[in-house]
């Protein structure tokens, strides 16, 4: 327990004693050790920095919509600045790999929604696959 006559300053010392130790832990990770598994590699200092821009936190789900005329249909408003980025994304994916299709949003929520929803189709479906989807 803190001695209230001290807690602030025990507190100050707390927090300066965390930092400290937190800016040695991401020193340690960047500089010195090779992180295998891919969600604990770490960020260049670019990357970093623009983590703290506005979109790297946004949902930016979208899909086809053939009743659009293929269309691409965002389900959130405000999105149009993440839609060109991943546009010109896509655009220079393709040139780099040489092939007509590329995915370039994370496997998280879309991708896995698709990929669940895909699966219970087809399990769903898997008897007769010529009739109307479940």
């Amino acid at each position: 327990m803190l001695n209230p006559v001290n807690s602030k300053e025990s507190l100050e010392n707390l927090a300066k004693s965390l930092v400290g130790k937190a800016r040695n832990n991401t020193q340690w990770r960047q500089r010195n050790t090779v992180n295998l598994i891919p969600s604990e590699q770490t960020m260049s200092p670019l990357v970093r920095l623009l983590t703290i821009a506005d979109p790297s936190g946004r949902y930016a789900e979208h899909r086809k919509v053939k009743a659009l005329g293929d269309t691409e249909v965002y389900y959130y408003q405000g999105t149009e600045f993440i839609a060109e980025v991943e546009a010109e994304l896509v655009k220079g994916m393709k040139e780099f790999l040489g092939c007509s299709e590329v995915e370039t949003r994370l496997i998280s929520g879309q991708m896995a929604n698709i990929t669940v929803f895909s699966g219970v189709l087809n399990y769903l479906n898997r008897v007769d696959r010529k009739v109307e989807p479940r």
